[in-house]
């Protein structure tokens, strides 16, 4: 069975892990702060909480409660930060899942890996693969990259696909016709408008006058 990581050991974050806990599913939880609550952890080191001193919630208990773990009824309808961290805390110990949660353990990057380069790394871990030499992945890499880079139009702000030549081809012949009708535009700004047949002048009627005479 795979192995499941759960970011964060806030209300949400707890509520994942007892949920694969009772399940009976592995799972690691990352939890950058040094204990659970999340945002209800007022002064929390891991440096993301939004509570301040005289935090209470807006919802009633029953509304917030989990349902694996009712509050305790002498708690008041509407909780403070301090209520509410403990009976996380609670929520937890209860269950029994604070070993699988890694405190001080921040995620700051997570990728999505293909199911073939999952099997090649579970084989390179157990000795059933090894690795090229370096000078060998240095080139893969490189020509990788080389090939990469002629795939992609780049700017200051975006990276748009190339592959798509039809596409480009149309949006080239756009641009050279918006060229052809914005030079057009100022020349006959400036009074003289080139066809393809020569040179016209343009005809201007001024108010009140009648056409001009063929």
């Amino acid at each position: 069975m795979r192995r499941v990581c759960v970011i964060g050991a806030g209300s949400s974050g707890i509520a994942a892990c007892q949920a694969l806990h009772g399940r009976g599913i592995p799972f690691d939880c990352f939890e950058a702060g040094s204990s659970v609550g999340g945002n209800w952890r007022y002064n929390n080191d891991n440096g993301m909480s939004s509570a301040y001193r005289s935090l209470h919630a807006k919802s009633s208990r029953r509304g917030m409660q989990y349902a694996a773990f009712p509050m305790p009824g002498d708690y008041p309808d509407y909780l403070s930060h301090e209520m509410i961290a403990r009976y996380l805390d609670d929520f937890v110990d209860h269950f029994g899942f604070r070993g699988s949660i890694r405190f001080r353990t921040e995620v700051t990057r997570a990728e999505p890996v293909a199911e073939i380069q999952a099997q090649w790394v579970a084989d390179l871990l157990e000795g059933r693969a090894v690795l090229p030499p370096e000078p060998e992945m240095n080139r893969e890499i490189s020509a990788y990259r080389a090939a990469t880079a002629r795939r992609y139009a780049r700017s200051s702000g975006y990276a748009i696909h190339v592959d798509f030549l039809p596409y480009l081809r149309e949006i080239r012949k756009e641009r050279a016709a918006r060229a052809r009708r914005g030079r057009a535009r100022r020349a006959l700004a400036a009074g003289q408008v080139h066809g393809s047949s020569g040179k016209y002048l343009p005809v201007h009627r001024l108010a009140g006058s009648s056409a001009p005479s063929p």
